[in-house]
Parts: structure tokens; C-alpha cells; sequence
């Protein structure tokens, strides 16, 4: 997973719904499509919308487990 570090070496904890897609390897498109459905959970951070870090590892998990 692709992390960016803060000046004191923690990694941010949301990503944006362009960091997501590269990681998930889809469109942006999908991405909020995910995040509407309640697929993927989100913030607004003023205009800005950010997904916690952790439940995109979540969300990969329980694909790759099939939801268990």
C-alpha cells in the first residue's frame, strides 16, 4: 500500500478517491461509486472527500476473502 509520511514518519490516515483508485486499480468513477453505495465509508473534509486508510485495507481483505 502506498503511503505518504508525515514530517514525524506516521502515515496520513484517509486518501483521497484518486489514491484509492491507484490502489484498487480502478476509475475514480468507481471509487465514489463505493463510496455512495456505502461500499467504502468517507468523509468530507471541506470540498474535499477522503476514504480512512484502514478501511480500504479492510475492503481489499474482505474481497479477497469473499466478505468474511
Amino acid at each position: 500500500m502506498t503511503t505518504r509520511d508525515t514530517a514525524d514518519g506516521e502515515a496520513h490516515q484517509f486518501m483521497t478517491a484518486s489514491e484509492v483508485a491507484a490502489e484498487l486499480r480502478v476509475s475514480r468513477a468507481t471509487v465514489y461509486r463505493l463510496l455512495h453505495a456505502g461500499t467504502l465509508p468517507g468523509r468530507r473534509f471541506g470540498k474535499n472527500l477522503r476514504v480512512p486508510r484502514d478501511a480500504v485495507a479492510t475492503y481489499i481483505h474482505n474481497s479477497r476473502t469473499g466478505g468474511t
